[in-house]
């Protein structure tokens, strides 16, 4: 019994001593952070370290290092708000400022103050999406010190938790895009709705981009109603990125008017733009941005694509129409007609219009080229939807002719689709009507000596070019779809007559 209380007075004895002690300090806040905005406006932070334990001895020596939680910085030390002989040694890791302390005497200075101003930098965002300490936002201070005669004791402490002080915005991105399938050339507007969602964060300085495919063209933007400069590069996927830079002046047309971003308010940006390129990339992405100190905290992102329109115009061509086939003959014209109809699909109304038609009839068409004269056969006049074209040739184009600023064929047939004024455009199921007027000139490559008993023959081909509503152009060639022949098998000549044919018919000079 005697050598066990013999054993627990030593025991006591050496705690008394300290030597066994964990903690001969303790840290906490005396000021504690009340409000920090990532990227905002600094606080005040006052801790106070502070002998505990039983030992008597005095703490020497003391040096005190911060190790504030991620993304939270010391901006200054405050020496007028701190305990006198407290100065900050190195500040050079604003992460982890090192401070040294007076001696701490139980008795006579057991505490000091420690003032610094802090901040909240992008780092504490980066820490809350990689899941650690969200709920745990405490700094650990780890205080190297003697005690008494003893050396380099450390003590590592934590300071209560400051979560609470903390704010970021949250924000929230929407794109509206209602707009109908596009056709080359024309031009929309979509929205983006951008909202603050978070609880207290906010922020004065945004960035907006939109990485553009080259099937689009931005032609402006607003936001809130008012235009806004915007800049624009190409990026390495050959995208046009356009950044617009949103501060206080735009921001201020938001929510309260202030000059911050606040919870609950929105900012709507309108972008008007126009489709360029049906077959080239039309898709979007859409990316708000915010952050300090050269880095962004947080980017939030979202797709658009805008669509072109689905069809395919398709150009048949049938050797009928409301002027007969006449052959040319003596002392009369001949005449041949094609109808031309647009056989397309469309999924999207509209979009299998052959736009901006040309077309026309001629003679040994070869090589995207045809001839209004082949030999004795010549093209003397071309009606296309009843109306007469003088000083034709082999192709008419009906985009921009004065002939087609009114409706040549009434309802149905060819129509100002496009509205350029001009009625060049053929819609699914319509048809235009060419027809050719042509005579056979027999003293033309015959010899006059022998009555014209050259056989001679042509072919009568059409053709049609038009462009879709992607801007691509496009040729439907009819070739050879009518061959004259014209030979003589047998004459009669009476005296002071014109010649006579018992067969095939001829036109004599």
């Amino acid at each position: 019994m005697k050598k066990h209380l013999f054993l627990l007075g030593f025991i006591l004895l050496l705690g008394s001593s300290g030597i066994f002690a964990q903690n001969n300090l303790s840290v906490s806040f005396s000021t504690i952070p009340d409000f920090l905005n990532v990227c905002g406006d600094p606080d005040n932070e006052v801790v106070t370290v502070t002998t505990i334990g039983g030992s008597p001895e005095i703490r020497s020596n003391v040096v005190a290092t911060a190790q504030l939680f991620a993304g939270v910085e010391m901006v200054s030390f405050n020496a007028t708000a701190s305990s006198p002989g407290v100065s900050l040694l190195n500040g050079s890791d604003p992460t982890a400022p090192v401070f040294s302390l007076p001696d701490l005497d139980p008795f006579s200075t057991p505490s000091v103050d420690i003032a610094l101003v802090v901040k909240s930098l992008c780092e504490y965002i980066d820490t809350l999406k990689s899941g650690a300490g969200i709920f745990d936002v405490v700094d650990l201070w780890i205080i190297d010190y003697d005690l008494g005669a003893t050396p380099a004791q450390v003590d590592s402490l934590n300071t209560e938790a400051y979560r609470d002080a903390l704010a970021f915005p949250i924000f929230n991105l929407q794109v509206n895009n209602p707009n109908p399938p596009g056709a080359l050339g024309d031009c929309f507007s979509r929205t983006i709705n951008l909202q603050n969602d978070g609880i207290e964060g906010f922020v004065d300085t945004l960035v907006y981009e939109n990485a553009q495919g080259a099937g689009v063209y931005l032609t402006d933007v607003q936001i809130n109603g008012l235009p806004v400069p915007f800049s624009k590069s190409i990026d390495v996927n050959g995208d046009t990125v356009i950044t617009v830079n949103i501060g206080s002046t735009i921001i201020s047309t938001a929510g309260d008017l202030d000059q911050f971003f606040d919870p609950a308010e929105t900012l709507l940006i309108t972008e008007d733009y126009c489709l360029m390129d049906c077959i080239g990339d039309r898709s979007s992405l859409h990316y708000i941005s915010w952050g300090c100190e050269g880095r962004f905290c947080e980017t939030v992102v979202e797709n658009d694509f805008v669509q072109s329109g689905l069809g395919n115009p398709d150009a048949q061509a049938y050797e009928t129409g409301s002027v007969l086939d006449v052959d040319a003959g003596y002392c009369q014209t001949g005449s041949t007609t094609i109808t031309y109809v647009n056989e397309g699909v469309e999924i999207d109304a509209g979009f299998g219009t052959m736009i901006d038609v040309s077309t026309g009839i001629s003679l040994a068409y070869a090589g995207m080229t045809g001839n209004l004269i082949d030999g004795p056969f010549e093209i003397t006049e071309i009606y296309i939807a009843g109306i007469l074209i003088p000083s034709p040739s082999f192709l008419i184009d009906l985009n921009d002719h004065p002939l087609f600023t009114l409706d040549p064929d009434g309802p149905g047939g060819l129509s100002d689709f496009d509205g350029d004024g001009f009625f060049d455009d053929l819609q699914v199921n319509e048809s235009i009507e060419i027809t050719a007027s042509y005579i056979y000139d027999c003293s033309v490559g015959n010899d006059m000596s022998n009555n014209c008993v050259n056989e001679l023959g042509t072919n009568f081909s059409s053709v049609i070019h038009f462009s879709n509503q992607c801007g691509d152009r496009f040729d439907a060639p009819n070739l050879n779809y009518r061959g004259v022949k014209h030979k003589k098998t047998e004459d009669t000549f009476l005296a002071d007559s014109d010649a006579f044919l018992s067969s095939d018919t001829f036109f004599l000079n």
